[in-house]
C-alpha cells in the first residue's frame, strides 16, 4: 500500500539562557507490506519519509503485528 499525508514538525534547542527553534513542514509519501502470518495475525512493515528539506531529513521504518480477536 501507499501512504501520502503531511507532516509539521518543530524542534527546539534550549540552553542556559537562549533557545532556538526551528519549524518545517513538508509532503509525507511511503508505502507499506502486510504479511498474512496466520488467520488472526499479520506483520506489517512500513517506511515513510515525513521530511526532505534543506536542513535534512526525517524517515521512519517501523515493524508492527496486527492481532484479529
Amino acid at each position: 500500500y501507499g501512504i501520502v499525508g503531511f507532516t509539521d514538525g518543530e524542534l527546539t534547542l534550549s540552553i542556559p539562557g537562549d533557545s532556538v527553534s526551528i519549524s518545517e513542514s513538508d509532503m509525507s509519501l511511503g508505502f507499506g507490506i502486510d504479511i498474512a502470518a496466520s488467520k488472526d495475525v499479520s506483520i506489517n512493515l512500513e517506511y515513510i519519509n515525513y521530511i526532505d528539506v534543506d536542513g535534512g531529513q526525517l524517515d521512519a521504518l517501523s515493524i508492527g503485528a496486527n492481532f484479529a480477536f
